[in-house]
């Protein structure tokens, strides 16, 4: 009987002065996501990056005109932490809400804060100037409200959000959407690339849900109507 050799070919390592295992990675893309803002310098660094932003670009979008109280126009800084609201100052309204968990219960007591998210300045340049110091970390008041403003945005991002997701499935339920557009946060159309995502109507159901459940959860942020007859 003959022998049947069988040979292996190793493949072989040459040599190099370069260490081609340890120092070689993988193709990678990194994304930036923006600051957390549950803290005082994660939120200071959201609002100079935001600053940047703006003297790069030369819109502002944090300089606003709008209607005040007696029908006039101002120039004001509305300043937010993502999409929270900055308040520059702490001020009740009056009485106070029942916070309540997505089973109904009472989480908290919670007094009603005046919406004082409008900061009015004599002109651009001086919201301008506003901005900046808000953004410096060197004015003590504009401080405290930017720590204040990342310690309730830390609640909200923790609590009130995970809550009002809870409260709004509960109501798509209720209101029989699930029959109509499938499972809470599933897609229910085909996109482009043949999977599947979530289309406007179910969208717009779903968004609803969670406008319903904020106002059943007492997380409406205050907001004073005045009448103004037209002249």
């Amino acid at each position: 009987m003959a022998r049947v050799t069988t040979k292996t070919n190793k493949r072989k390592v040459a040599m190099s002065k370069w260490d081609l295992e340890a120092n070689t990675v993988a193709v990678h893309n990194v994304v930036l996501n923006r600051q957390e803002c549950t803290t005082f310098e994660s939120a200071l660094s959201y609002i100079q990056d935001r600053l940047k932003e703006m003297e790069k670009s030369g819109e502002w979008p944090w300089i606003q005109e709008l209607t005040k109280a007696d029908g006039s126009k101002g120039t004001f800084v509305v300043a937010n932490l993502k999409s929270m609201p900055i308040y520059w100052k702490d001020q009740d309204a009056g009485g106070a809400v029942d916070i309540l968990n997505p089973d109904g219960t009472i989480r908290e007591k919670r007094n009603i804060k005046v919406n004082n998210s409008r900061f009015e300045v004599s002109n651009a340049a001086q919201g301008k100037e506003f901005i900046k110091d808000l953004a410096s970390g060197q004015d003590e008041a504009l401080n405290a409200r930017v720590r204040a403003a990342s310690e309730a945005y830390a609640d909200v991002v923790n609590v009130e959000l995970p809550a009002i997701g809870e409260k709004a499935e509960i109501i798509y339920k209720d209101l029989k959407k699930d029959q109509e557009f499938g499972a809470w946060g599933e897609g229910d159309e085909k996109g482009a690339s043949g999977r599947m995502r979530i289309s406007k109507a179910k969208t717009y159901a779903m968004n609803t849900c969670k406008q319903k459940a904020r106002r059943q959860l007492g997380y409406d942020r205050w907001a004073e109507t005045i009448r103004v007859t037209k002249k």
